[in-house]
C-alpha cells in the first residue's frame, strides 16, 4: 500500500475516531441539550402563543381564449398559451386590477386593512396577494394571506370579480352588453323575489296557513274546523228531534192508555238494539249476571252439605253459609220480580215508565251535546269570518310572487337566447376553485414550529458542548485520553480504598508496602512489567500530570516499591518544588533536598550522595523537594538537574 494511501486511511480513521469522540461527548453532556430543548421548547411555545395568526384563502381560475382557432377550448396549456398565462398573471395582481377590487369590498372590510383609499388598499393587497400559473395548464392559483380570517376570502372573491369585469370591458361586445343588461335586470328580479317570498312567509305564518289544497283553494285549519264542527251539530240536532220526538210519542201513549208494545217497536230504532233489550230485562249482561249468581248458590249449598255432616246447625260455619245462600235466594227472587214486568207477558206500564226514563236521559244528554257545539261553532264561525281579509292579502302576495317567477324564467330565456360569440373573440374566466374562509392559519403552524423548536435546540445544544468540548481539555475515560495522546493505556488503577495504615508518615503507608494480592498491587505490578519489557530505556522514569492532586505521589511512591519487589535498587526524585507531595509523605519539607543541589556550588554527585536516603524501613532512596524556590521551573531547566540524573543513572 503507498504511503499516501496510508495517510488518507490514517485520515479517515482518525475522523471516524473524532465523530465516536464526539457523541460520546454529546452523550455525556446529553443534559445540555435537553436544556436548550426545554429553552426553545419555552421560547417556540411563547411564539406560538403570541404571534398574529395569519390565514391564507386560495383560489383557482381557468382561463380560455375562444379568439383561438385551433382547440379553443384546451385545458392544457400549450407552447403559445406561456407568455398569454405570464400576461394573465401580471393582470390579476395589476394596481388597476386591485383598485378595482377594494372598490367592490364594503367598508368594514377595507377598514380591516387600515385605509379605505383604493390606492392605498391595492398597495396593501399586492404585497400580500401571489399569483402563479400552473405548469402545463390553463390554471392560476391566487393565495391571499392576512391576519384577518374572514377577510381573506372575500378580498380573493373580490379580485376575481375585478378581474373577470376587466377581461369582461376588454373584450365586451353588442351581445355581452345585451346580457349585462338582462342579468341586471335578473339580479333586480331576484331581489323582489326574495323580498316578496319573505312577505308571503310572514303573512302564511300570521294567517295560520298550512298549505292544504282542497279542489283548488286553500282550506284553513279554522275554517276547515267550523265546517266539522257544523257538520256534527247538525247529526246532534238530528238525533235529538228522534229522541224528543220518541219521548213525546211515547209518553202521549201512556197518558192516553193506549198499547205501547207498538210504539215501543217504534222507539226501537231510536234506542238501539242492544238498549232496548237491557231495559227489557233480556240483555246479555243480565244474563250474565243471573247465571253467575246460581252457579255460586249451588256451590255454597254444596259446601253447606258438607258443613252439616260434621258440624251442628248452630255451628258458625254453618250458620254463616246459611245466611249467604239465603242472600243469594232472596237476591234471585228480587231480580225475577224486577225482571218479570219488562218481558212481554208482565205489566206494560212499568214498562213503558223504565223506557220513558231512558229516553229522557237520552234527551237531556243530546241536549247539552247539542248546546255545547252550538257555542263551539259560533266561535269557530266568528274567527273564521276575522280571516277573510288575511287569506285575501295572502291570494294577493302569492299572486305577486308567481308573476315574479314567471319574469324570471323569461328573462334567463332571453339571455339563452342571446349569441355571446357572435364576434367569436375575447377571454372566458371560470373559478375552478372558489375562495373559502380558511379554518387554520397558516403561520404560525404547530408543525413548523415543533421542528424550528427541535431544529434550534439541537443545533443550539450540540453548538454549546461543541464549544466547550473544545475549550475543555481534559479526558474523562481512559479511551478519550487514549485517542487524543495516540498513546497506549498500560493499565489502569481503581480508587485505593482507605486504610489504618495510610494515617502515619513514610513509604510505609503506601498501599504496594501494606498489601500486594489486590487489583491495584497487581495494576502496579503491570505498569512495571510493560515498562521493562515494552520499552529499551525503562531505568528513568518521569510521573507527571496537569493539575495538583492527580495522583503523581501515589504512583511514583507504589511504582517504587513495586520495582524494589522485584529487586531493582530504586531513587525517587521530588521535583515537584511548588507543592511536593511525596516530600509531604516522609515529612521532610522545609529541609534540604533538590532546590539546594540545583542551587548550590558543590558538587552534585556529593551533595545528591549525601541527601539520597532511605527513609524508614522502606528499601527505597528519596531526595525530598527542598526548600520552595523563587524560580523551580529555571532550576529545573539548569545543566545541574541533567549532572543530577546522570548521577542517578549511574547509580541505581
Amino acid at each position: 500500500m503507498l504511503d499516501h494511501e496510508k495517510q488518507e486511511l490514517d485520515s479517515t480513521a482518525q475522523s471516524m475516531r473524532q465523530a465516536v469522540r464526539f457523541l460520546r461527548v454529546l452523550w455525556h453532556r446529553r443534559i445540555i441539550i435537553m436544556s436548550t430543548l426545554a429553552l426553545c421548547g419555552m421560547l417556540g411555545g411563547l411564539y406560538y402563543a403570541t404571534a398574529a395568526r395569519i390565514y391564507e384563502a386560495k383560489a383557482q381560475l381557468l382561463i380560455v381564449d375562444t379568439s383561438r382557432e385551433n382547440n379553443p377550448t384546451s385545458m392544457t396549456g400549450s407552447h403559445n398559451d406561456v407568455a398569454a398565462m405570464a400576461t394573465y398573471e401580471k393582470l390579476v395582481s395589476s394596481p388597476l386590477v386591485l383598485q378595482s377590487a377594494s372598490t367592490l369590498l364594503e367598508a368594514p372590510v377595507r377598514e380591516l386593512f387600515g385605509s379605505q383609499d383604493s390606492e392605498i388598499l391595492a398597495e396593501i393587497f399586492s404585497k400580500s396577494l401571489s399569483v402563479r400559473g400552473l405548469r402545463q395548464t390553463n390554471l392560476l392559483e391566487l393565495n391571499f394571506r392576512s391576519s384577518h380570517q374572514d377577510a381573506t376570502a372575500v378580498v380573493v372573491a373580490a379580485i376575481i370579480q375585478a378581474y373577470a369585469k376587466f377581461m369582461d370591458e376588454s373584450h365586451r361586445g353588442t351581445a355581452n352588453s345585451i346580457v349585462d343588461l338582462l342579468q341586471n335586470e335578473k339580479e333586480e328580479v331576484d331581489k323582489k323575489i326574495q323580498v316578496k317570498q319573505e312577505e308571503f312567509l310572514a303573512v302564511r305564518k300570521k294567517v295560520g296557513d298550512l298549505g292544504i289544497k282542497e279542489g283548488g283553494k286553500t282550506m284553513h285549519p279554522l275554517v276547515e274546523r267550523a265546517i266539522q264542527l257544523n257538520s256534527t251539530l247538525i247529526e246532534t240536532q238530528k238525533k235529538r228531534l228522534l229522541l224528543e220526538a220518541s219521548y213525546q210519542s211515547l209518553t202521549e201513549a201512556i197518558k192516553a192508555g193506549q198499547n205501547i208494545r207498538q210504539s215501543l217497536i217504534a222507539i226501537e230504532e231510536t234506542l238501539g238494539k242492544e238498549a232496548f233489550l237491557d231495559s227489557m230485562g233480556l240483555g246479555d249482561r243480565d244474563k250474565q249476571t243471573r247465571i253467575s249468581v246460581e252457579k255460586q248458590l249451588l256451590e255454597d249449598r254444596a259446601q253447606l252439605d258438607t258443613l252439616q255432616e260434621y258440624y251442628g246447625p248452630n255451628h258458625p260455619k254453618v250458620i254463616e253459609r246459611t245466611r249467604k245462600i239465603e242472600q243469594m235466594q232472596g237476591y234471585l227472587a228480587q231480580f225475577d220480580v224486577i225482571g218479570s214486568p219488562r218481558s212481554f207477558g208482565g205489566d206494560d206500564t212499568q214498562l213503558a215508565n223504565t223506557v220513558a226514563n231512558i229516553l229522557n236521559q237520552r234527551l237531556e244528554s243530546a241536549e247539552r251535546q247539542e248546546e255545547w257545539l252550538q257555542k263551539s261553532f259560533e266561535r269557530a264561525k266568528e274567527e273564521s269570518i276575522g280571516l277573510t281579509s288575511d287569506i285575501s292579502q295572502l291570494d294577493i302576495v302569492e299572486t305577486d310572487l308567481n308573476w315574479l317567477r314567471q319574469l324570471r324564467n323569461t328573462l334567463l330565456n332571453q339571455i339563452a337566447s342571446v349569441d355571446i360569440r357572435q364576434e367569436n373573440g375575447g377571454v372566458r374566466t371560470t373559478v375552478v376553485r372558489e375562495p373559502v374562509v380558511a379554518e387554520r392559519p397558516v403561520s404560525p403552524k404547530l408543525s413548523l414550529t415543533i421542528l424550528a423548536v427541535l431544529t434550534g435546540g439541537l443545533a443550539s445544544g450540540i453548538g454549546i458542548i461543541f464549544v466547550i468540548d473544545t475549550l475543555d481539555d481534559r479526558a474523562r475515560s481512559p479511551e478519550e485520553l487514549q485517542a487524543e495522546l495516540n498513546l497506549p493505556t498500560l493499565a489502569t488503577i481503581g480508587i485505593l480504598e482507605e486504610e489504618d495504615f495510610e494515617d502515619g508518615i513514610g513509604l510505609e503507608t503506601v498501599h504496594m508496602w501494606n498489601i500486594s494480592d489486590d487489583a491495584a498491587a497487581e495494576s502496579f505490578r503491570t505498569i512495571r512489567t510493560v515498562l521493562v519489557m515494552g520499552t529499551e530505556d525503562s531505568e528513568r522514569i518521569a510521573v507527571t500530570s496537569a493539575e495538583p492532586g492527580d495522583g503523581k505521589t501515589t504512583i511514583s511512591s507504589n511504582l517504587a516499591i513495586a520495582y524494589q519487589q522485584a529487586g531493582k535498587r530504586v531513587l525517587i526524585i521530588d521535583a515537584d518544588m511548588r507543592k511536593p507531595g511525596l516530600t509531604k509523605l516522609i515529612d521532610r519539607r522545609g529541609q534540604v533536598g533538590l532546590s539546594d543541589i540545583l542551587r548550590g556550588t558543590e558538587e552534585v554527585a556529593e551533595q545528591a550522595s549525601g541527601l539520597a536516603i532511605q527513609t524508614g524501613s522502606v528499601p527505597v532512596d528519596i531526595i525530598p523537594a527542598g526548600r520552595r524556590p523563587p524560580n523551580p521551573g529555571e532550576l529545573l531547566l539548569g545543566d545541574r538537574f541533567a549532572e543530577l540524573l546522570a548521577w542517578a543513572d549511574g547509580e541505581y
